[in-house]
């Protein structure tokens, strides 16, 4: 997680915490002190009909804000469920709604609250403040998840949770997993569109993982294993086969990730000379029309292999890790 990352989630964090304060603090004052100001000693709260206050245009004035907050919520969330099916993930659309969760309960609990208060107008000035309160209290929960949500539909942050979801299980068993479909419906679409900024920013993080990760059973019986070689190749075949209308860098960035491919096939026993399972052949059979993309691809890979730019270059992590 980077620094953005962390100020983003501090600062959602930090308006979740001053909602539920609003919330118990509201129940205090509405509830609370209306009740127990006798048994405590302390003063009674002022009534509202001492007052020019007219509690039934401002409940109205409320149910009117919440209803225009519900709206704009769930508006907003349908775009951002349509943005979270593009990464080919209902895990990533479950985060999505649950992160709903806490504004939801608030809304519907402020708005029933605000509805019998405008029914059975409240009798106290405190309870006036409580509508306040809570009302704001909505407002810090719904920007909360507004300011917390979309980080988590960034790229760079799926593919980190899918990596992760990859790095508890064997490799045998990934293609069983939903980060790996993830990873591979991500890059072949960052791949068709030609989108440099996002293909530099998956395939550096697969290599990187590829190249450094380990996979105990693998190493200790290295050998030719079907599934394997075939969780790994799959991983790429589909991003493979959208690179004849990308531009040459995009093959490039794809090098990358076929970097740390080829060092997690030789660490886990897929040897580069097999010629019955060839690593590359299913990768490379897009590129047969495409000289200029292949130079740029193995280009790719060598740099990423070799060359050391703001990291150490993956060969050697691989041999550290």
């Amino acid at each position: 997680m980077n620094n953005k990352d962390i100020s983003i989630n501090i600062g959602a964090r930090l308006l979740t915490v001053i909602g539920v304060i609003l919330l118990f603090g509201g129940a205090i004052v509405g509830w609370a002190y209306p009740a127990w100001h006798g048994l405590l000693g302390w003063p009674a709260p002022q009534l509202l009909q001492a007052t020019q206050i007219d509690p039934a245009t401002f409940e109205g004035a409320e149910l009117t804000a919440l209803s225009v907050l519900i709206a704009v919520a769930l508006g907003f969330n349908v775009t951002l469920l349509q943005i979270a099916s593009q990464a080919h993930s209902l895990r990533v659309s479950r985060d999505v709604l649950r992160e709903l969760y806490p504004f939801l309960l608030s809304w519907t609990i402020v708005t029933i609250v605000t509805l019998i208060d405008f029914l059975v107008p409240p009798i106290y000035v405190l309870q006036i403040w409580q509508d306040v309160g809570w009302f704001m209290a909505v407002m810090a929960l719904m920007v909360a998840y507004l300011w917390n949500v979309p980080r988590q539909l960034a790229g760079e942050y799926i593919a980190g949770r899918a990596l992760r979801s990859l790095r508890r299980v064997p490799l045998e068993n990934w293609e069983s997993e939903n980060g790996h479909a993830v990873l591979q419906g991500m890059m072949a679409g960052a791949v068709q569109r030609g989108d440099l900024a996002t293909t530099r920013t998956l395939m550096s993080q697969l290599g990187e993982f590829l190249a450094v990760w380990r996979d105990p059973p693998a190493e200790k019986n290295p050998r030719y294993h079907r599934k394997r070689y075939r969780a790994l190749r799959n991983l790429f075949i589909a991003a493979a086969q959208q690179i004849e209308t990308a531009p040459n860098a995009v093959a490039y960035a794809l090098g990358t990730a076929e970097a740390g491919y080829l060092l997690q096939s030789i660490a886990g026993g897929q040897q580069g000379d097999d010629h019955d399972h060839p690593l590359f052949s299913s990768l490379l059979r897009e590129y047969e029309d495409s000289p200029g993309k292949l130079v740029a691809l193995v280009t790719g890979i060598r740099h990423a292999l070799l060359r050391e730019v703001d990291n150490p270059p993956l060969l050697i992590r691989y041999w550290g890790a």
